[in-house]
Formats: C-alpha cells, structure tokens, sequence
C-alpha cells in the first residue's frame, strides 16, 4: 500500500507538471522549430508521467481494498464502440485492421462503465501496441446468460510461462 505521504506527493506532482505544460505554451516558447520540438517532447513526458502517477495512485486503491465502483445497468455497446473509435487512429498508424462486430440484440448489462471503458482501451490498446501486422477483432458475444467481450488480435501473444 502507498503511504498517504508519497500520494500525497505524486498528487502534487501531477499538478505541478500539468501546471509547468501550460505554462510553457501560454509563454509561447514554441514559437521556432527547435523550442517547438523540447516542448512538444515535455508535453509527451509529462503525459507519460500523469498515466504513471494515475496508475500508482490506482493500484494504492485497489490494495486498499477503496476503489470507488459504480455499479449500474447499461448497454455496453456505445461504451465499447467508443474504445474502438478512440484507439482507431494507432491502428491506423500502424497499418492494422481494428475491426469490431457486436450483439445487434438489446444488450444491458450490470458493471461500473467507467471501469469497463478503462479495463477495454488497455486491452485493446495493448492489442494495438504488441501486434506488428495484421488485425485487432473486437466482437461481443452471448453464452448461456453470460455477456463476452473478445478482444482478439494476429500478434505474437503471450508465452505459456507468462500467462496467469
């Protein structure tokens, strides 16, 4: 568990370096292509940083046993719609074929939608990340009473050794 003081702390930084990437385009110090290039390089860093102290203050409530959950009933469809539109334009980048097929049946399910958005552009981003040609198939499915969202992709996949 992270102490209350280092949360603190990632917090604050957080803050800090949101605050020091607005300052540093309010001032316009991008204005030639080199400025342009370290600023454009923090702003990349400093996202970088806030997913990792988002992700740090994450696992602290979830070992903690206070991660807030929202649970209500909702159909999945719009929410997974857009994951796949959101990570459309990396597979693009990286020639691949993100294609997703869902239930055309009036679908509701009962979860917290923000978690599902959250636990879907990972799965789907990491498909996105680790396969270097071919496709990322999103499609949903029914089994018994049992709602399945499948993510699959043509990449390498992960070792017998590593898998859980």
């Amino acid at each position: 568990m992270v102490p209350q003081q280092f949360r603190i702390a990632l917090f604050e930084m957080g803050i800090a370096l949101w605050q020091f990437e607005i300052v540093l385009f309010e001032k316009e110090i991008a204005e030639n292509a080199e400025s342009k290039h370290f600023a454009d390089n923090i702003s990349l860093s400093v996202a970088r940083l806030q997913n990792l102290i988002n992700d740090i203050l994450e696992v602290s409530r979830l070992e903690g046993n206070r991660m807030p959950m929202e649970i209500k009933v909702f159909n999945p469809n719009p929410i997974i719609s857009q994951c796949v539109e959101e990570l459309r334009i990396k597979a693009q980048e990286k020639n691949l074929n993100l294609t997703c097929q869902l239930l055309n049946v009036p679908m509701q399910i009962k979860a917290d939608a923000e978690k599902l958005k959250q636990i879907l552009i990972n799965l789907i981003g990491n498909s996105i990340k680790y396969t270097k040609k071919g496709s990322v198939d999103i499609g949903t499915s029914l089994k018994g009473k049992e709602f399945l969202i499948t993510i699959a992709d043509t990449g390498m996949g992960i070792s017998a050794e590593n898998q859980a």
